[in-house]
């Protein structure tokens, strides 16, 4: 599927549930969650993304997080299907972060740069994972995805 106005393409999964977002990084495609999103979307409806300059997507000369975060605003606020509540930058609602152990990526614990952005944020630690965490450890994953759309923070 593809919105009007910035041309996100993306893959739903699932028709009941509320809704999750998937995001992937950098050189990424929304193809790399289709196993992951399959098995979430028993439960959930699962949107994968291809963010601007990714996958289907368009490719525009402006390329930075404040750009991709507004396609997404724009993506969440226009489609009947995806009800985030995305308003830009900074996201006040509850966001999960799913780093791996093995991996330097990202802090062991939530950043001062991370609650600007979501203040309502969680981390969790797969520990025998890499920075590929959701293939390293895709049961665990999605598991601690259900514990948290069971506890109704998405």
């Amino acid at each position: 599927m593809s919105h009007p106005e910035k041309n996100l393409v993306y893959r739903q999964y699932g028709r009941n549930g509320p809704p999750l977002i998937i995001l992937h990084g950098l050189f990424g495609s929304k193809e790399n969650w289709h196993g992951i999103a399959r098995r979430l979307s028993t439960d959930l409806r699962v949107f994968a993304i291809d963010q601007r300059n990714h996958g289907e997507s368009p490719h525009r000369n402006r390329h930075d997080y404040r750009s991709m975060a507004e396609d997404l605003a724009v993506l969440c606020s226009h489609d009947a299907d995806i009800l985030g509540p995305v308003t830009g930058p900074p996201y006040p609602g509850p966001a999960l972060f799913i780093r791996g152990g093995l991996s330097d990526y990202l802090p062991t614990g939530p950043s001062r740069r991370m609650h600007r952005h979501f203040p309502a944020a969680t981390m969790t630690t797969i520990s025998k994972a890499g920075h590929w965490v959701h293939s390293e450890q895709p049961e665990k994953f999605t598991e601690i995805v259900r514990k948290f759309a069971g506890e109704g923070k998405i």
